[in-house]
């Protein structure tokens, strides 16, 4: 977990009228999940393109290296009145928030709106929350300046002393949970980080709590090297179209890359998951954790150590025949396995090239359901008709009898009306909706695949 002011440069005032960054990352069984927020649950702008912008005018002013630590001048002023999308936030940096009692009394929010998927596909959006169990305590500023002249580290010794004599800080993990209907409805558009739900409409559902019960061993190895990145997920967690958050993937990674020196920081022993991993990557700027062996690619045949962590069934057969087939037409034996194995392997690899899926998960779609649930059963879908974005394609197989008959390639057209499900159409059979509108050419006018 780490806290951390914006505008200020290290060495700055903790008590300084400033956003402060709230950041958990998360060591799961499933690997890292980074929640990178603020105290605060808005941001100042909508478009990522502004991010450079709205720092740069938040920092000092570059001719003379001051003010420190405080977004209350001119610089800044002069963006906000240009940008009236961060009138919101201007309001809550500017009140008692941005000068909390301590880390303890402190809120954290992940700012965007995310999604939860089940394991059915269905999503829900969702806003993160950290709730003090201490509550929430602000000072005053005449406070706050005479404790920044009496100890400029007060937040951080604080944090520190609590911890150390066993007043372990904590807090609960809540979430505002919602659908689309809500989304539709909702005054404001769900996706724009510089407006908020209201708790009042959409209550928090606390699930969690999370208790800092130690310090870093080393300031340096575990604080200043520690690398959050937004785009860090786990499965049942997924994206939104947010285009702020959008942006983050990108700008948090490169970050990363020019602050640790290269792409190799994802092994130091801060940011690297705590659960089993595997990974064929290697090589750039201090790799000093690089797999060993010939291999470095997947799939391949090699098998054992020499095949990576997940090394491919033919070498399995191939040791197979070699430690247990013993009859004379043993070789012949192994040999027709063997091209059964690959006859199996390159049609498999046919299938997954052309987008192919089986039959019984294309029956799972139906109508009404979102993009979104559509691509985590279906995947990406093939190149979408000329001009209608409406309209996604997929090919998928279809078997049926004995067991060793060919299956049949069948097609798939999903078209959607308003972002929901409104008709599909396999081989020719139409399926639902009649209402639905004219969106392209029906599979009877779809070229023969």
């Amino acid at each position: 977990m780490r806290f951390s002011t914006v505008a200020g440069s290290k060495g700055s005032a903790d008590l300084a009228r400033d956003v402060r960054g709230f950041a958990v990352k998360l060591y799961t069984k499933e690997g890292n999940w980074d929640l990178v927020g603020n105290n605060i649950p808005v941001f100042f702008i909508q478009d990522a393109i502004k991010f450079p912008d709205i720092i740069h005018a938040a920092k000092e002013e570059p001719d003379r290296g001051f003010p420190q630590a405080q977004t209350a001048h001119d610089n800044f002023w002069d963006f906000i009145s240009l940008n009236p999308e961060s009138t919101h936030m201007a309001l809550w940096i500017m009140s008692d928030r941005t000068i909390p009692r301590s880390f303890r009394f402190m809120e954290g929010f992940g700012v965007h709106t995310f999604r939860l998927i089940d394991a059915k596909g269905k999503s829900t959006f969702v806003k993160f929350h950290w709730k003090p169990k201490l509550g929430m305590q602000s000072v005053v500023w005449n406070e706050a300046l005479k404790i920044n002249g009496a100890d400029p580290d007060f937040y951080r010794r604080d944090l520190w002393d609590a911890i150390q004599t066993g007043d372990f800080p904590e807090w609960e993990l809540g979430l505002q949970l919602f659908d689309e209907a809500f989304a539709d409805k909702f005054a404001f558009d769900v996706l724009d980080a510089t407006k908020i739900i209201p708790e009042e409409e959409v209550p928090v559902r606390r699930v969690g709590r999370l208790v800092l019960d130690r310090v870093v061993d080393n300031f340096f190895a575990e604080t200043e090297q520690v690398a959050f990145c937004t785009q860090n997920i786990v499965p049942g967690i997924d994206f939104t179209n947010d285009p702020l958050l959008q942006g983050r993937y990108f700008s948090y990674l490169d970050t990363q890359l020019k602050r640790l020196g290269g792409p190799n920081f994802t092994y130091l022993p801060i940011n690297a998951p705590k659960c089993p991993f595997h990974t064929l990557q290697q090589d750039g700027h201090m790799a000093f954790i690089n797999p060993k062996g010939r291999v470095n690619y997947e799939p391949n045949s090699w098998g054992g150590a020499a095949g990576g962590p997940r090394s491919g069934m033919i070498q399995k057969m191939i040791i197979l025949h070699r430690t247990r087939v013993r009859l004379p037409f043993g070789r012949l034996i192994a040999l027709l396995l063997l091209a059964g194995l690959l006859g199996g392997c390159i049609y498999r690899m046919n299938i997954q090239q052309g987008n192919y899926l089986e039959g019984k998960t294309v029956d799972k779609v139906e109508v009404g359901m979102t993009r979104t649930q559509v691509r985590y059963l279906l995947g990406t879908p093939m190149v979408p008709a000329p001009f209608n974005k409406d309209r996604w394609d997929y090919l998928y197989y279809f078997k049926s009898g004995h067991r060793l008959r060919k299956p049949e390639q069948r097609h798939l057209v999903v078209f959607f009306k308003e972002d929901k499900v409104a008709r599909l159409e396999r081989d020719n059979v139409p399926n639902s909706a009649p209402e639905a509108p004219d969106q392209g050419p029906s599979i009877s006018k779809f070229p023969k695949i």
